[in-house]
């Protein structure tokens, strides 16, 4: 099979297929019970499974799904090969950002969201580059969310 029809074929399916995924996804978090879920495919498509539904229709099955409330989350951009920059500032700095995700305070923990945390109180945008001056105005702020975060979870 050609190359450039293979690619046509497998990009149709890895859409297909992640539409299916999404429409699963918003049961679960819609919490449908197998036969509401059922229910759902076959008043908006007249079909009772995802295989038997064309692009279109999977399409439309997702739009109802967000009618219902569900919220289509894009998943977080992954770093790429470049090595995290070590100084023990920085360390420090990454530290206190995972801290403040698992604090729920944080909600996209990368690199990329970091790095906009950081341009926006040093006007540097990677911390290969930071200044110990514009690292510790970086933790002190950094540290002072945080005793915020705790401070307000005592009371």
């Amino acid at each position: 099979m050609p190359y450039i029809l293979r690619k046509k074929i497998m990009t149709k399916f890895s859409k297909r297929n992640g539409l299916i995924a999404k429409i699963h996804v918003a049961k679960k978090e819609l919490c449908l019970t197998d036969d509401c879920y059922r229910d759902f495919l076959r008043g908006i498509t007249g079909k009772e499974s995802c295989t038997q539904m064309s692009e279109e229709q999977l399409d439309a099955v997702v739009s109802g799904f967000k009618r219902l409330g569900f919220a289509d989350k894009k998943t977080p951009k992954r770093a790429g090969n470049r090595k995290l920059a070590s100084q023990p500032q920085a360390k420090m700095i990454r530290g206190l950002w995972i801290t403040l995700h698992q604090m729920g305070e944080v909600d996209d923990p990368s690199e990329a969201a970091l790095a906009k945390f950081v341009e926006k109180r040093t006007k540097v945008s990677d911390l290969h580059w930071i200044t110990p001056a514009d690292a510790d105005i970086v933790i002190k702020a950094l540290k002072g969310w945080v005793q915020r975060v705790e401070d307000s979870n005592e009371g």
